[in-house]
């Protein structure tokens, strides 16, 4: 786990400062902006500033970790969806931690 972050499970005094939108998100699937599934939220890090997000799958050769902004995820309906990036972006974006 890259320095710094915090798993949502247990529930730490660290993760309860993050947004309790994204908190909620940790462990569900994320989607890109066009909606295809692209991996799934990881952890809240960086005082809930961060979002770390696991591209690609268990059964995914090659999955990674990244982070963005807290502001680049939208929780809609329990759906996590990135707003502006999409499945190709996040690939190549640099592996966190």
């Amino acid at each position: 786990m890259p320095n710094g972050v915090r798993r949502r499970f247990p529930l730490t005094a660290f993760a309860q400062q993050a947004s309790p939108s994204i908190e909620s998100a940790v462990g569900n699937w994320l989607y890109d902006v066009n909606g295809e599934l692209v991996g799934s939220v990881y952890a809240v890090a960086d005082s809930g500033r961060t979002v770390v997000l696991q591209v690609g799958s268990y059964l995914t050769p090659g999955r990674h970790l990244v982070s963005v902004p807290v502001a680049g995820v939208t929780i809609m309906n329990g759906r996590a969806t990135l707003q502006t990036l999409t499945a190709q972006e996040l690939e190549h974006l640099p592996s966190a931690g």
